[in-house]
């Protein structure tokens, strides 16, 4: 136990007895940084031999400048966060990162070619199921169709997804007792 200062009403020396804990939630910003990955260059001067360097670590984008955390930020703000790309970029330029929307879309479509066989996996998996159970919500989007002079909505389902066998009692679909 430790000592502290005195009793306000005795005035003796205090000791320790626990401690009371206050919790505050706090935010650290998006940080922006830049990871320099330094290789040396070896020669051997007695043979003159020819200059050797350690080969550079892999990268999801070969010579290319974003890390894999923040191509997978860019990707978790657009899909789960619903941020555009535009709006990305102008968070970025608060920050002193000055990209293009069409960088961003690049490394995008690279990712979603890197996680092209996670999502046939994926494919594989629901469509090896006994049952598949859709979210049928319907969302509507607005379509411009500026060249022919008007616009049109269309309606879109919003989700699939596969649900414990356990947890569907009813209203589920099967080959044998499909709905049309």
């Amino acid at each position: 136990m430790r000592q502290s200062a005195n009793a306000p009403s005795c005035r003796r020396r205090t000791i320790e007895y626990g401690e009371g804990t206050s919790e505050r939630l706090d935010v650290i910003p998006v940080q922006f940084r830049v990871i320099a990955t330094k290789r040396p260059k070896l020669v051997c001067r007695p043979c003159a031999g020819p200059l050797a360097q350690m080969p550079a670590p892999a990268r999801l984008i070969e010579g290319g400048i974003p890390t894999e955390a923040l191509v997978a930020h860019v990707l978790v703000a657009r899909y789960a966060d619903n941020l555009p790309l535009y709006r990305q970029t102008q968070v970025m330029a608060r920050q002193g990162v000055m990209l293009d929307r069409s960088t961003l879309s690049f490394w995008m479509g690279y990712a979603a070619a890197e996680l092209a066989p996670v999502v046939t996996r994926l494919r594989e998996i629901m469509l090896s199921s006994t049952r598949l159970f859709a979210d049928e919500t319907v969302v509507f989007i607005r379509v411009d169709a500026p060249s022919m002079g008007f616009g049109m909505t269309l309606a879109a389902i919003a989700g699939l997804v596969i649900l414990p066998m356990a947890s569907c009692r009813r209203n589920h679909y099967t080959p044998r007792n499909r709905r049309d």
